[in-house]
């Protein structure tokens, strides 16, 4: 496959693409499905107010890379810290998030 030096950005949280980055030399480095992390302007906007993320991913998936059904739900920094919860982003099996009833697929926020 041919390389090229421009290449989309796609948010590690929400999946949505979040911008292009462009090599500065012009260097042909990226494939053309290279996509690279960045986090989007909403989902950086939730992390700074100390929002939490649930990432659903399918049941028995487990490691640093689930299979993602592509459902999330964004939940208040009030939730987070009313129960104890101390980071801000975490996968969740579909089973465990219908069980305990998260509204997957929606944002949950105090704005």
């Amino acid at each position: 496959m041919s390389k090229n030096y421009v290449c989309m950005c796609q948010c590690p949280l929400c999946g949505k693409d979040s911008g292009v980055a462009i090599d500065k030399r012009l260097k042909r480095r990226y494939e053309y499905s290279d996509r690279i992390p960045l986090i989007c302007d909403e989902c950086n906007n939730f992390l700074e107010k100390g929002a939490l993320l649930y990432i659903e991913v399918r049941d028995g998936e487990t490691g640093d890379n689930p299979h993602r059904t592509g459902n999330s739900v964004w939940l208040t920094k009030e939730f987070r810290e009313k129960n104890g919860i101390k980071g801000q982003v975490y996968y969740i099996e579909a089973s465990k998030a219908k069980e305990i009833g998260l509204p997957m697929g929606k944002e949950i926020d105090n704005r």
